[in-house]
């Protein structure tokens, strides 16, 4: 999202998929800014809030149900990203995916060693990453962005972080 003036970000939210991430499962929500404002998360990105949490209540596909990532209220100018990353095998996507829509700005980012993402650079310490319609799946991550009371719209870019996934 590209806004040219600030905003205050409260809370990430996630939608979780019962199948694939249960209960008590950790996760971290990220807030970047996009200091080049480019629109790439590949470049400018810095990390400006972050949350560690667990999975309380995931919901079934197709239920659009959110879970908030109460993060310290964070000042972001321009562009910015949400993200969720796990760490650890089994699904590499923490979260559901809609595929009803693609929007182009959906990204991802893994690593095949559990503990080799570096958050703070996860696209330059992922061994694979990029918007997924680029890999045949194109769509969105369920992932987004609450400003602050007041503010109607809902804001942010979904990005997905994992690490730890074998083929």
């Amino acid at each position: 999202f590209s806004d040219p003036g600030s905003i205050t970000i409260t809370e990430i939210e996630i939608a979780f998929g019962s199948t694939s991430v249960p209960v008590g499962r950790g996760y971290t929500a990220l807030l970047y800014d996009d200091l080049d404002d480019d629109g790439d998360p590949t470049s400018g990105l810095v990390l400006v809030a972050s949350l560690a949490s667990t999975v309380s209540n995931p919901q079934g596909t197709g239920t659009n149900t959110f879970e908030v990532a109460d993060i310290a209220d964070t000042v972001v100018s321009g562009g910015f990203y949400v993200a969720v990353f796990m760490d650890g095998t089994g699904n590499p996507f923490p979260a559901l995916f809609d595929q009803t829509t693609n929007s182009g700005q959906s990204w991802f980012s893994e690593h095949d060693v559990i503990g080799g993402l570096d958050l703070n650079d996860p696209f330059g310490s992922g061994t694979l990453s990029g918007e997924p319609g680029s890999f045949g799946f194109p769509g969105n991550f369920m992932v987004r962005a609450v400003p602050e009371p007041g503010v109607t719209a809902l804001l942010g870019l979904g990005l997905l972080l994992a690490a730890g996934y074998r083929r």
